[in-house]
């Protein structure tokens, strides 16, 4: 007979286990650097290449171009249909990903290692002789303006965009979405892609390595994706960020809604700053999960909506810091008092003893768990190298957590976080939304109707 037994007292976690990033190893060739990390064991394997194509380098009237023209990378080549370069990576056992952020375009695979010579030379084939028909590119184009199309419709978009033209000035390609307009991209030309790929793809870059790499031949590897020729990488146009002042209160119109998007930003520093480990931490506790303060007092005490956020979205030349939230219309303005005062809180008195302890448990328990496949490793690699951060990053980071002292985490929110200068997005009905927003005295209020699809 089986019996039961009731714990009371949930089990308390023991003392974090020594964690090590992979060593990193770097080969120089004249086509640019190779970047590997060997995992003993691991049979499959990722190999991605990182590219200067980040969306700051669209021209001017030309944005959402960058991710055009790495939806197209697979879409064939000058030697294979869309659906021969299909079956080629099938049968390889190979799979495909790309990505653009602001700084950097990246395009891998994932292969098993014994096959990893054969995906590697199908991927540089891909990314240096794209086919690039006219047929695929119009089909692309249309895809991508059916979702901007359908995004601009949903709530968040506009004020999202709204967001952005807060924080950089109208020159600045941050000021615009990162995918585009429905106006950009569909003035976009194949032209206009070739033109991309020609200055930003066809050479050099650095090839990332993950998997097990003891019978593999790393330099052969980048003779096939790097080549022998690398461009040479101009520096992008400066950020050109917004001072901010005052708090700035925009309301994006949307007559009929019931609800409200709420959005606060402001700046925040570079991705390489040396207290990136502490302004995490602290933006855990303030929004990064469900029993975060916004959260919690947004959500649980008062009500106001399913689920609020915050954290700090960190690139190379700049960062932001925003918190979001989808609130009932008529608790709109009590719901941007109340965020904005869970924001001066924690910036005013710091964490407590438990918000620390709790969130170092869960990042020196998660981390290394995120890193345990090649692809995840790959994206570790593409973080070092895009940032600029050391070879044992992520040894360093998980060491600095398990120091991470109350003092630093205060310091981090006194020092990285400014409500009375942030630009606060509101997007739902103007006209309910309206005076409650002039009454709670949080700001100047202005209807921001600039906004474009």
């Amino acid at each position: 007979m089986s019996t039961n037994t009731l714990v009371t007292e949930r089990p308390a976690g023991g003392p974090p286990r020594p964690y090590e990033f992979p060593a990193v190893t770097r080969t120089t060739l004249p086509g640019g650097q190779i970047v590997a990390a060997h995992l003993p064991g691991q049979r499959m394997a990722y190999a991605g290449v990182l590219l200067e194509a980040g969306f700051v380098r669209e021209p001017e009237g030309k944005e959402g171009v960058g991710k055009i023209t790495a939806d197209l990378l697979r879409e064939g080549t000058e030697l294979k249909s869309g659906d021969d370069f299909a079956l080629a990576l099938e049968s390889l056992g190979a799979s495909w990903s790309g990505s653009v952020d602001a700084d950097v375009l990246r395009v891998g695979v994932q292969a098993p290692v014994d096959r990893l010579a054969a995906a590697v030379a199908l991927l540089a084939e891909a990314l240096r002789r794209p086919r690039l028909a006219e047929n695929d590119f119009d089909r692309v184009r249309g895809d991508r303006v059916a979702k901007l199309t359908t995004a601009w419709a949903m709530p968040g978009t506009r004020a999202n965009e709204a967001l952005n033209r807060g924080l950089y000035l109208p020159e600045s390609r941050y000021s615009k979405q990162d995918t585009g307009t429905v106006a950009s991209v569909s003035a976009l030309t194949l032209d206009d892609v070739r033109a991309f790929h020609g200055a930003h793809l066809a050479l050099g870059g650095t090839l990332l390595l993950a998997g097990d790499l003891s019978g593999v031949d790393v330099a052969a590897l980048g003779e096939i994706l790097l080549g022998q020729a690398a461009p040479e990488v101009t520096p992008p146009a400066p950020t050109g960020a917004r001072d901010l002042v005052d708090r700035e209160i925009l309301v994006v119109d949307r007559p009929g809604s019931v609800q409200s998007v709420l959005a606060i930003a402001h700046h925040a520093p570079r991705r390489d700053t040396p207290d990136y480990t502490a302004i995490e931490a602290m933006a855990t506790i303030l929004g990064g999960t469900f029993n975060s303060r916004l959260n919690h007092q947004l959500r649980e005490v008062k009500g106001y909506t399913y689920g609020a956020r915050g954290g700090f979205d960190l690139n190379r030349d700049s960062g932001v810091f925003s918190a979001t939230a989808s609130v009932h219309t008529e608790v709109t303005a009590d719901a941007a008092v109340d965020a904005l005062a869970e924001i001066e809180r924690i910036k005013a008195g710091g964490v407590t003893d438990d918000e620390l302890a709790s969130t170092k448990a869960y990042r020196t328990g998660s981390l290394p768990i995120a890193l345990q496949t090649p692809g995840s490793v790959g994206g570790a690699l593409a973080q070092i190298v895009e940032f600029g951060l050391p070879d044992d990053y992520y040894t360093r980071k998980y060491t600095e957590y398990t120091q991470l002292s109350k003092d630093e985490v205060d310091a981090a929110a006194a020092k990285r976080l400014f409500p009375e200068h942030a630009v606060v997005v509101i997007e739902g009905d103007a006209e309910k939304i309206l005076p409650g927003l002039t009454e709670a005295g949080i700001g100047t209020v202005r209807v921001d109707d600039e906004g474009q699809a």
